[in-house]
C-alpha cells in the first residue's frame, strides 16, 4: 500500500516548500520519455545545470556523513517538467495544476519508487543560494539528507526555479 506525506510545509518568506517523502511500490507500467534537455537552462546569462546543483546537494550529504547521490535521467525529466510547468502555468506548489503528486511524476517518466521527496526553490539568485536556503529548512534538509535516498534529478527553469527530486527506486 501506498502512503503518502501530504502535509508540506510553504515558507513563504523563503519563497520555498519541501515535502516529506512518499513510499510505496510505484506502478509497473512505463510512459515513453521524449528526449528533453533536463539538464540545461540559461538564466540571467549565465547557463546553470541540474549536475551543479546535484553537485552541491552532493557536498551537503557528504558534510554531514551521508552518501553522495547518483544524477538519474527519468527523475531529471520529472523535475524539469515540474519546474517548466510551475513557471508556464504561474503558481508554487508540489502538486501539479493537473493534480498530480511527486510519486505520480516520477512513475509516468518510468521510474519505479520506494521512496520518493521533492525540494522546490524559486527565485533565488543563485544555485548556491537555493541550496543553502534548504538547507536552512528543516523539512528540505531533511530530504537534502535522507539516508534511504539513491538518486536524484534536477530540474531548473525560468527566475531560477529549481526542483529537486530525491528518490530510491524497488
Amino acid at each position: 500500500m501506498r502512503q503518502r506525506t501530504t502535509a508540506c510545509a510553504i515558507t513563504a518568506a523563503l519563497i520555498l516548500t519541501a515535502c516529506g517523502p512518499e513510499t510505496g511500490a510505484g506502478f509497473d507500467h512505463v510512459t515513453p520519455v521524449p528526449s528533453e534537455n533536463a539538464a540545461i537552462q540559461t538564466l540571467r546569462g549565465s547557463v546553470v545545470t541540474g549536475a551543479e546543483v546535484v553537485s552541491l546537494i552532493n557536498a551537503e550529504r557528504t558534510k554531514h556523513g551521508r552518501a553522495a547521490l547518483t544524477l538519474n535521467a527519468k527523475l531529471a525529466v520529472a523535475a524539469q517538467r515540474h519546474a517548466d510547468d510551475l513557471v508556464a502555468q504561474n503558481y508554487f506548489s508540489h502538486t501539479g495544476k493537473n493534480g498530480s503528486s511527486v510519486g505520480d511524476r516520477v512513475t509516468a517518466v518510468g521510474y519505479r519508487h520506494c521512496l520518493v521527496a521533492e525540494n522546490l526553490s524559486a527565485q533565488y539568485p543563485t544555485i548556491q543560494q537555493a541550496v543553502m536556503g534548504w538547507m536552512t529548512s528543516s523539512g528540505h534538509r531533511k530530504n537534502i539528507l535522507l539516508k534511504q535516498a539513491q538518486s536524484v534529478g534536477v530540474g531548473v527553469s525560468d527566475n531560477m526555479t529549481i526542483v529537486a527530486v530525491f528518490a530510491r527506486g524497488c
